[in-house]
């Protein structure tokens, strides 16, 4: 991979006045350095921008694209600030004074920038008019159609919750029947059977994915959902120590009864309910392992659909009815009759499953399910959109309700994924193609890499190297948008059962996720490992994956590669420091998921890995200055009393790592390809260019309440994961020039791969 000003080249004669005019116009001309960029046509230097040809003096790129990429660098940044000191500052300080809060969003970071770019994008799309004049596919009607039915609240609410108080589902809810109501032979397996057959279930889940090259066609995989409330919060609510999180904890409870009252259930009765629901949440989460598990070929085996049950040993769950019920409803009735593979990922979870439910009574399951089903369906009229801001005001979400448009293109985007791709292709790059190689080769060179500083660890095993060698980051996104890929040819047969066009918005959404199972069956038939049903757990197989087309991992969407994190006229510092960055991470957090399972290391090898686990924990335990009060340092504490858990250390590892990964591979860059020229008006050589692009993937800036709440919630703050990732790399202290001793060149450097 290179930056577009790697492959100019141009050392062409220019006088050195235009650059000093470049200097002159950035460092002392602040006007529009928030917006940040000037298009073609712009008048600047003197000049026409599209009547510029790049030049450069002494090493220094002069194009438009390089005073872009130079402008949007300097607004994030606050160059007054001293590197040595507080990197995070000079780093981001422009990003904490300039960005503002938008549309009721509590936090501003790189996420919340490029999803805003990117909807935007997409709406312009759907809200485009119909061109009957010139014909156009089907679906491309129905998906704008279904947008305008979202964006019609009147619509909405003259239709109101009938739909959703009619079906069975509404009718078998114990809180909305009655105090007293539970069958007298309530059968665990019925109603999970019931619900997979509706494609949900909260208490584990069940993949079904397409193996590369293996001659099985569908795997089936049982793993362990969410329940609820999110998992940090569950965490901290469950924690020895109450730091306010669970009077916070009752805001769930509270909400649960709302929305059983807004649909008719008695506000006692529904109290009562959604109390008893939350204990059983609570009950369920504290038998689940890390959110991060342990991910090996040898926890697969293949075992027919008749064998499952059996083998799994769990006979209080028939895999069997609930397996087959779920591949029906998604239509992939092949299953049952192919050899498939079942993992069980947590076996431990479904033995603590089988105790708490075998000690829960018949309504508080029903009411688990009833609560949970509905949450995913209801929140359409006002005054369900208003229980759910509520909620989200509580935790520290949002200020005020989302933008209309903001939901119904989200809503759009996850029925009419493949047919918003092309059109969003067209519009948000100037040549997809050049990018997508772009981003796929910095995948490829980052895994080399990593081959690399694993193969030199002196007191890793030969074992355990080829076991880290072997792992595949997990499909991850911070953004799930689509994959990076163009199917044009089967949209047709794709959408050709849509049929949603002509009625309400409930009627269509529902009649869209009928479709979506279908969808889903015809694409794995075709592409496998592009699919993602549920959670997807990754194997040494999955590196298989068709690397001379489209499928990149998935990860690395067309979507999550853009500005500011990515840009095809970035320079390679920019582009490896910054998506190089989370390519990296990624690629980390995989590795130490595995590392941190103690069943791969040997004796020889426990004490070398403790001894770097234990300087990462002490790193962290110190992490306070000025800006940090008593509240945080007894959850800093707090915090490592749950990382056996949660495995947050892997996530502070992995960062560190990281930067040492990316840092790796720009510089074998370097060595193919050369370091690029610099950008004008900025005092960032290509080495310091590096480690602020890095940075900057952390910036984040946060409403007070967000801030105060994330501490509790025990989330990384960015700042942590600049300062930490630079007070480890003796390549930032030289860059930077900072003395030994000072704040960033840490007298203690932990590593964990070396």
């Amino acid at each position: 991979m290179s930056g577009k000003s790697d492959r100019r080249n141009r050392f062409c004669a220019l006088d050195c006045w235009l650059v000093f005019l470049a200097v002159l116009h950035l460092c002392g001309k602040t006007d529009g350095l928030t917006d940040g960029v000037y298009k073609k046509g712009d008048t600047y230097f003197g000049k026409r921008s599209d009547d510029t040809c790049g030049q450069c003096c002494d090493g220094i790129c002069t194009d438009i694209e390089c005073v872009n990429e130079a402008v949007r660098l300097e607004s994030f940044m606050n160059m007054s600030a001293d590197p040595c000191t507080d990197f995070d500052e000079y780093a981001c300080g422009g990003f904490y004074k300039n960005q503002n809060f938008k549309d009721g969003r509590t936090i501003v970071d790189y996420e919340s920038i490029i999803r805003e770019q990117v909807n935007k994008i997409l709406i312009s799309i759907v809200e485009e008019e119909e061109r009957h004049n010139i014909p156009e596919p089907f679906y491309v009607g129905n998906m704008k159609r279904f947008y305008k039915s979202c964006m019609d609240t009147d619509q909405i609410e003259k239709d109101g919750l009938g739909f959703y108080l009619n079906s069975t589902e509404a009718m078998e809810w114990p809180t909305l029947i009655g105090q007293d109501w539970c069958e007298e032979n309530f059968d665990l397996n019925d109603l999970i059977t019931k619900y997979a057959g509706l494609l949900f279930n909260p208490l584990f889940d069940i993949d079904i994915l397409s193996i590369y090259g293996s001659p099985m066609s569908y795997v089936a995989v049982t793993e362990i959902p969410k329940q609820g409330m999110a998992e940090d919060w569950l965490v901290s609510a469950l924690g020895e120590v109450d730091l306010g999180l669970k009077s916070r904890f009752k805001l769930y409870e509270n909400y649960l009864r709302d929305i059983a009252v807004e649909l008719g259930a008695d506000p006692v009765v529904a109290a009562d309910d959604a109390e008893a629901v939350a204990t059983l949440i609570v009950k369920i989460h504290e038998i689940r392992s890390s959110h991060w598990r342990y991910r090996h070929r040898a926890e697969f085996a293949f075992l027919n659909l008749s064998q499952v049950t059996e083998d799994m040993g769990h006979d209080f769950l028939d895999f069997q009815r609930i397996i087959s019920a779920y591949a029906t409803a998604a239509n992939f009735t092949s299953l049952l009759s192919n050899k498939i593979m079942i993992r069980n990922a947590e076996p431990a979870y479904f033995e603590g499953l089988k105790m708490i439910l075998q000690k829960t009574d018949c309504r508080t399951i029903r009411n688990f399910f009833g609560f949970e089903y509905a949450k995913t369906k209801v929140m359409i009229t006002k005054r369900m959109r208003a229980i759910h801001l509520k909620y989200l005001k509580a935790f520290g979400e949002r200020t005020e309700e989302e933008a209309r448009s903001e939901t119904c293109i989200s809503e759009t985007r996850r029925f009419y994924n493949l047919a918003l791709l092309s059109p969003f292709l067209e519009r948000a790059f100037k040549n997809a193609e050049a990018a997508k190689t772009d981003v796929k080769n910095l995948w490829t060179e980052t895994k080399y890499s990593l081959d690399a500083i694993i193969y030199n660890i002196t007191w890793m095993s030969n074992t355990s190297k080829l076991q880290l060698s072997h792992v595949v980051p997990e499909e991850y996104s911070h953004i799930m948008y689509d994959r990076w890929a163009t199917f044009q040819g089967d949209l047709g047969t794709l959408y050709q059962d849509d049929h949603s066009s002509n009625g309400s918005y409930y009627n269509n959404r529902e009649e869209l996720t009928k479709l979506r199972t279908k969808k889903q069956a015809f694409w794995l038939t075709r592409y496998p490992f592009i699919h993602r049903p549920g959670s997807f757990v990754t194997t040494g197989v999955d590196y298989a994956a068709d690397y001379n087309g489209w499928l990149v991992p998935s990860y690395l969407t067309a979507a999550y590669a853009q500005e500011p994190r990515y840009s095809f006229d970035y320079t390679s510092a920019h582009n490896y420091g910054s998506l190089g960055g989370d390519i990296a991470y990624l690629h980390l957090l995989a590795a130490d998921d595995i590392a941190m399972n103690p069943m791969i290391w040997s004796e020889e090898e426990h004490p070398n890995y403790d001894r770097y686990i234990f300087c990462f924990k002490h790193q962290y335990e110190h992490f306070l200055d000025d800006k940090h009060d008593s509240l945080a340092v007894s959850i800093a504490k707090k915090r490592w009393t749950e990382a056996s858990r949660r495995m947050d250390l892997a996530h502070t590892i992995a960062d560190s790592a990281a930067l040492r990964l990316a840092y790796a591979t720009w510089k074998n860059h370097v060595l193919h390809s050369g370091t690029g020229e610099d950008l004008p008006g900025i005092d960032l050589r290509q080495e310091k260019l590096f480690f602020v692009a890095y940075a900057q993937r952390f910036c984040e800036k946060k409403t007070p309440e967000r801030s105060e709440l994330d501490q509790l919630r025990l989330k990384t703050s960015g700042r942590y994961r600049i300062l930490s990732s630079m007070w480890n790399s003796e390549e930032f202290a030289a860059a930077f020039n900072c003395p030994s001793g000072s704040r960033m060149n840490h007298p203690t450097k932990c590593s964990m791969w070396t």
